[in-house]
């Protein structure tokens, strides 16, 4: 059923307020995966896996005598020292569903599997010439022996976490979270390894840009037809935001001029029982107390279950102010003891891995500097999926997948890139890239 009546009607001036700030981190395009004419039928949740970066191991930069990456040309010619090297090692990982192939193509400013606009029409990025030179470098690479041999066969686990944990990993792509996981696998490892972010690398266009996923656009929450009690979604999501954002003071200062008290009243985040624990989400504390969120730090609320969060939003934790950098700045200053206790609790838990806290405040300032020039690249298709979309999506990124691995492997020539263009055109895609547009210039 459509919900915006049931938010304009019953959310309360702080659940409006975080709404309000959802919409401003994502320039009004919170309700669009959701909405129909005009109605939104889901409250979002984030994906938290907003901000991915590029990873090398700068202990094996330091015994090469090179540098973090600055260019696709920087990055080759750290493969090739590190595969003279290390002959047995992975220069860059590869998954079998071709994760890590985005450090490639963002270079050569291609967007695989993304909508991007070109002169007012969006297009579809694995179809554009950019893919074609990536996918030459990628089997180059290939030829060369730095990426896995055996890539297409291996999953998530066996391409990432093993050779994680054992060393054998150069470089690879994934979210900001990896100084959570696995890294920390590596580092029980070799204490003295080190692991820092690089890139986004210099584009064709002598440009850097990241390129995220789209925050709030994982999932969402929404009521069936007919639902008897629609306002209960609302009561709940408010009563989740009061005690979630409980602790933090701008939130509460912003909604008091609007005449909102709240009803839980700031909380002390109590210290562990066994701060010992081999991990923060095995804390154990000596008591609760009523509300959602109670301790407020990220190991104890996992509040996705109704509504939306903003725990994963990069307007929260790396935006100038956001809760990272406030740390890092505490930090630099020593001054961390003067932070409010959310952010002390977060900063104890970056410090628990003596590496950890280096690899984080790295990509923070790479982070701060993405955004200070604007160079973000978002997926600009928003909306709900397409029946065109329903009815052929599944055979196109088949073929898609199918075509990408065997160019990268070197099984077919370049030019079987071209006829993936054509049949990804005239299976489907020419319906669903007129559907999309349709979605695209209603917006205005």
């Amino acid at each position: 059923m459509p919900l915006n009546d049931v938010v304009d009607n019953y959310a309360s001036t702080l659940t409006a307020y975080i709404i309000e700030l959802g919409q401003d981190a994502v320039g009004g395009t919170l309700f669009l995966p959701y909405t129909i004419e005009g109605q939104f039928y889901g409250m979002p949740h984030s994906p938290e896996n907003v901000w991915n970066m590029d990873w090398i191991r700068a202990d094996k930069l330091e015994e090469l005598g090179l540098d973090l990456p600055r260019t696709l040309d920087d990055l080759e010619a750290i493969l090739e020292a590190h595969h003279e090297a290390y002959p047995d090692h992975v220069g860059h990982v590869l998954n079998n569903e071709l994760g890590g192939m985005e450090t490639v193509m963002n270079a050569l400013g291609a967007y695989p599997k993304f909508w991007i606009e070109r002169d007012g029409e969006l297009v579809y990025g694995s179809i554009q010439p950019g893919v074609r030179e990536g996918l030459e470098v990628l089997a180059r690479w290939y030829r060369n022996g730095w990426l896995d041999p055996e890539f297409v066969v291996k999953d998530f686990s066996k391409a990432l976490v093993e050779p994680v944990a054992d060393g054998r990993t150069l470089s690879k792509r994934g979210p900001w979270w990896h100084v959570w996981w696995p890294w920390p696998d590596f580092w029980a490892n070799d204490p003295d390894g080190q692991i820092m972010p690089y890139g986004p690398l210099e584009n064709v266009h002598d440009e850097v840009t990241a390129v995220i996923t789209n925050p709030f656009y994982g999932w969402g929450t929404g009521l069936r037809a007919g639902f008897e009690h629609p306002e209960a979604l609302m009561y709940l999501l408010n009563e989740k935001n009061d005690s979630y954002h409980r602790n933090d003071e701008a939130i509460r200062e912003e909604v008091r001029r609007r005449g909102y008290q709240f009803k839980y009243p700031v909380t002390p985040i109590q210290e562990p029982l066994n701060p010992d624990a081999p991990d923060p989400m095995y804390y154990e504390y000596e008591y609760e107390m009523p509300g959602w969120g109670f301790f407020n730090d990220g190991m104890t609320h996992f509040n996705r279950a109704m509504g939306f969060f903003l725990y994963g939003l990069p307007d929260v934790l790396f935006r100038p102010g956001g809760t990272y950098p406030r740390i890092m700045e505490a930090y630099k200053a020593d001054a961390i003891d003067q932070l409010p206790a959310e952010l002390r609790a977060e900063f104890r838990n970056l410090t628990d891995i003596e590496r950890r806290l280096e690899a984080h405040f790295s990509q923070v300032e790479t982070l701060l500097d993405i955004q200070d020039r604007g160079a973000v690249q978002y997926n600009e298709y928003m909306g709900a999926p397409t029946d065109g979309m329903a009815e052929h999506k599944a055979y196109l990124d088949r073929i898609e997948a199918e075509t990408f691995v065997r160019i990268i492997m070197n099984e077919d020539p370049i030019t079987a890139f071209d006829d993936f263009v054509n049949s990804w055109l005239d299976g489907g895609g020419r319906r669903i890239t007129e559907e999309v547009n349709e979605w695209f210039h209603a917006l205005d």
